[in-house]
């Protein structure tokens, strides 16, 4: 993210890839730390359906590389 906080941190949300409203689980392979912009346009922008799906995709990967 261009913008930390003043103890120097990046700015991070965490959501649930997949919406606990719509029956995701509340586990670490269903959450994703976005900047409050991606957040945001991942929960309401028009393309959130597939930004999920890549998101989905990239955790999926990234679990796999520490098994």
């Amino acid at each position: 993210p261009p913008d930390v906080n003043r103890q120097g941190l990046a700015i991070l949300q965490v959501d649930h890839i997949v919406a606990l409203a719509e029956g995701g689980p509340d586990i670490p392979s269903n959450m994703i730390a976005l900047c409050p912009n991606c957040h945001g346009a991942k929960t309401y922008g028009l393309h959130s359906e597939n930004m999920s799906k890549r998101f989905k995709l990239l955790v999926e990967r990234k679990e796999k590389l520490f098994r």
